[in-house]
């Protein structure tokens, strides 16, 4: 056991700061790394460069939602500039409008960008994240009320690389909506609908008709699909979930 006067001078803030950056804030929870920033002004430092460097973010635990708020939010976006996926979901009070349109209009690397069942996603969002992040290939916006034709359409309009779309419960998206994505839309792989009442058989009928990378679709609770156009899906190849 060191009882000398040196023993003072080991401790953490002695390492490099290449440490906690690369391997210490790596391990803890987004919220616990905005907690560090109020231990010293070195740390604050080091939260910084981490938020700087990181390129995934996950704040679907259940917890977040309690701990981080509007403005806690804002000031982690503003230190984001190489992320490529960040996991939002169900965020009501720190996910606002404001804050994701100004998260896809500096994130112009991003890849994934999941904010289901968020109080802030408008059409509005939708056009910022169309037009400011060109690298979109996984979009969730689950749930989203305020979703509608006029923002999906920016998505067909803009986004090229697009592979996953997820727009379940979005009762604002129509036919016309679902044909601006799929015929803009040309890498499209996967594309969740369910619950979108207002589509019909005419929103799907170019799936019938012209080539496309589409292999699975969501149709559940979409009464106005028949099944005979669903049928004929699932014989040019595209699986048809209507369970979930």
């Amino acid at each position: 056991m060191v009882t000398s006067d040196k023993s003072s001078e080991y401790t953490v803030n002695y390492l490099p700061s290449e440490v906690f950056v690369q391997w210490i804030l790596p391990h803890l929870h987004p919220v616990d790394i905005c907690r560090c920033r109020c231990v010293c002004r070195a740390w604050l430092a080091y939260t910084i460069t981490y938020f700087r460097l990181v390129k995934n973010l996950n704040f679907c635990d259940g917890f977040s939602e309690y701990y981080i708020n509007e403005v806690g939010m804002l000031s982690i976006i503003r230190r984001l500039v190489n992320l490529k996926c960040i996991k939002l979901d169900g965020l009501w009070r720190s996910a606002t409008e404001v804050n994701l349109v100004k998260l896809t209009r500096r994130c112009h690397r991003l890849e994934e960008l999941s904010i289901a069942s968020c109080r802030g996603v408008t059409d509005k969002v939708l056009k910022a994240a169309a037009m400011y992040c060109p690298l979109l290939r996984v979009l969730d916006v689950s749930c989203c009320h305020e979703v509608s034709d006029k923002g999906v359409k920016y998505l067909g309009k803009h986004c090229k690389r697009l592979k996953e779309l997820y727009v379940g419960s979005c009762f604002g998206v129509t036919d016309n909506g679902v044909q601006a994505v799929l015929k803009g839309c040309g890498e499209l792989e996967e594309l969740d609908i369910s619950r979108c009442y207002l589509v019909s058989d005419d929103g799907l009928r170019f799936l019938t008709v012209y080539p496309n990378k589409l292999s699975l679709i969501r149709l559940t609770g979409c009464l106005q699909v028949s099944d005979g156009l669903q049928q004929h899906l699932f014989t040019k190849g595209i699986t048809v979930n209507n369970c979930y």
